[in-house]
């Protein structure tokens, strides 16, 4: 190589040298850079401040909602449910819950929320955004925003950047949720009829406290589902042998319909029922799903989870042609169980077990939320008799 290249080479990397120091001094003296850094500090905590709205949100709304589904006191008297969930998803532990409102009937249809007002909030990201699904029985919004402090007329999350250069006071932003609940789409492979509902609990107004709290005994109830001997009613005088009259009355020996024994079809690979205003019986003595169901009803029983369970008003037909009229979903608490190809289980709560020769479910009705298997975008049709589900809808 020449002595002229290489006085190129040398020259031309000797031009460049110093150069993006001296690009970055400009945009420093020209404030481009000090201005970007600002903007994407500012803009960043905002975004992290309005993620912690929405969860404080999403937390209030899903306690209240509780609340109202199983109609506890905390419902309407919610200021605590507000301080927990609000402050406790902000890592500074300060959020401002601005409003709950929404529709939680009580006795009497009696609203146990104040009515949200239309047109409070902008329709931006501070606003729920969807409707009210289809068939809900109640629904909670709430509203937090940043939290401003009075002492020194600052929001509690200032602008890092613009705070220095302009003196601002911060910056507020907003989020909104809303959760709504309803009757439930499926229930457990197995069904009762209203009159042994209704003899559990004294027409549906004695329900026992749900899980966590643990019923006096006198709560536990047997529920006959085949009857083997047609003279035992269980302790609650249950079962179709138990003296009831009208259309729970189908079919000797404690059968709900002939030729079955208390069992629903099962969605496949499941122990649960998909329940429309018909459902069908599942003819034979035994659950489909055998396995399936055995795990189930063991871990209901060990955890106390409330489940849902289809109940009828009317059975009509026989073994592979029969159905059951769809009267409400009811919340039960599992104690202990006999059924064939499930296994035999004494009751957690009293010790008890099914009468001799019977197959029965022991426990308990309640008012809880129980696990929800299908979500289509809205609830069940039919009344609850203590069973919900709740979904966040805004």
């Amino acid at each position: 190589m020449s002595r002229v290249s290489k006085r190129f080479r040398l020259f031309g990397r000797r031009a460049d040298e110093g150069g993006v120091a001296v690009t970055v001094g400009i945009l420093l003296a020209s404030g481009v850079l000090l201005g970007m850094t600002a903007l994407a500090v500012d803009v960043g905590q905002l975004y992290a401040e309005r993620e912690e709205l929405q969860s404080g949100a999403d937390g209030v709304a899903t306690a209240v909602s509780l609340a109202c589904a199983r109609q506890t006191i905390d419902c309407a008297d919610n200021g605590a449910l507000a301080t927990k969930y609000g402050n406790g998803n902000a890592l500074d532990n300060r959020t401002d819950v601005t409003e709950i409102c929404g529709s939680a009937p009580g006795v009497s249809s009696t609203n146990l929320l104040p009515d949200c007002v239309p047109g409070l909030y902008p329709d931006n990201l501070t606003d729920c955004i969807g409707e009210i699904p289809a068939n809900s029985r109640g629904w909670v919004q709430v509203h937090t925003s940043t939290e401003r402090d009075t002492a020194s007329d600052r929001y509690i999350l200032p602008y890092s950047f613009a705070q220095s250069l302009t003196g601002s006071k911060g910056a507020t932003v907003g989020a909104c949720a809303r959760v709504a609940w309803g009757t439930p789409l499926s229930g457990v492979a197995v069904t009762f009829c209203t009159a042994e509902f209704n003899a559990s609990t004294g027409d549906g107004t004695d329900l026992a406290p749900a899980p966590p709290a643990i019923p006096d005994d006198s709560y536990e109830k047997t529920l006959i589902i085949q009857s083997g001997n047609g003279n035992s009613g269980g302790n609650n005088g249950g079962g179709n042998n138990g003296g009831y009259n009208g259309n729970c009355s189908h079919g000797p020996s404690g059968w709900d319909l002939p030729g079955d024994f208390g069992f629903t079809d099962a969605q496949d690979g499941t122990c649960m029922t998909l329940l429309s205003q018909l459902y069908y019986p599942k003819p034979g003595n035994a659950a489909d799903n055998t396995q399936i169901c055995r795990d189930f009803f063991a871990s209901a029983r060990a955890n106390r989870t409330p489940i849902g369970i289809p109940i009828f008003s009317l059975a009509s037909g026989t073994g592979n042609n029969g159905q059951y009229q769809l009267d409400g979903i009811a919340a039960f608490v599992i104690t202990g169980y006999d059924l064939t190809n499930i296994g035999r289980a004494e009751s957690t709560l009293t010790q008890a077990e099914c009468p001799q020769n019977e197959k029965c479910l022991m426990g308990y009705f309640t008012r809880a939320i129980t696990s929800l298997e299908d979500w289509n975008g809205e609830f069940g049709s039919v009344p609850s008799f203590g069973a919900s589900i709740i979904k966040t809808v805004g």
